[in-house]
């Protein structure tokens, strides 16, 4: 969708943040295509004479790709300016990891990014094993929230998604069945009007999604005060 949209992806990301992050917690998670190797996300020394500023903790991070490339340099500026830290090399328990393997090389693309105060409401994250169906290898953590202070929502169900081995090749078939729908979705879109880039992207998700849920998701109702999702 980036290079069919020919944007930036990194100034709509900080669009989004500055605009979510006024709402609620923020998470980024997927493929940003940006290699950061072992560079710092953190301002070194960050200080300033204001009683109310919150300078950068700074914390070391792991990882196997020393390389970098002009989408990881925006990505650890993203990060800087946000007090947002990769949690690839500090939170995953395979911290060594690569997310991306191609006939030219290995490296870390994938990330789950989020502010460096959050890192509590982050359960088991790990990096999984790479399949035959993708070059990517998928992100697998939980989310942590206590539902007893959401109001009158204590029994609300919440939906757990899990990739099953078993049910590979029904989510295969049921791609190739939706492909003529996927490509009308992508002929349609107008790159120069970001709405229709939004609408294209949630049309795009809400047909794989069709696909995925009835093979990998799972209604339940939580049992205690911390749910993972």
């Amino acid at each position: 969708m980036y290079n069919v949209a020919d944007v930036d992806l990194f100034s709509l990301l900080e669009t989004d943040v500055n605009h979510f992050k006024n709402i609620g917690i923020v998470f980024l998670a997927g493929d940003l295509n940006a290699r950061t190797g072992t560079r710092r996300d953190y301002i070194i020394c960050d200080s300033m004479d204001d009683d109310e500023y919150s300078p950068d903790v700074q914390s070391n991070r792991l990882s196997m790709d020393k390389g970098r490339n002009s989408h990881g340099l925006k990505l650890l500026d993203l990060c800087k300016a946000n007090s947002f830290r990769i949690a690839n090399g500090r939170l995953s328990d395979n911290i060594d990891c690569f997310t991306y393997v191609s006939t030219t090389g290995s490296s870390v693309i994938d990330y789950l990014v989020l502010h460096e105060h959050d890192f509590h409401y982050v359960h088991s994250f790990s990096i999984g094993s790479f399949c035959e169906w993708s070059d990517h290898a998928p992100l697998f953590y939980g989310i942590i929230y206590n539902p007893s202070s959401q109001e009158s929502h204590n029994d609300s169900p919440f939906i757990r998604v899990k990739w099953k081995d078993e049910a590979r090749d029904s989510f295969r078939r049921g791609l190739i069945g939706q492909l003529p729908k996927l490509n009308e979705i992508v002929r349609n879109i107008d790159t120069g009007d970001r709405h229709s880039i939004n609408t294209c992207t949630q049309s795009f998700t809400r047909a794989l999604r069709d696909i995925a849920d009835t093979l990998f998701s799972k209604t339940t109702l939580p049992n205690s005060s911390n749910v993972y999702i």
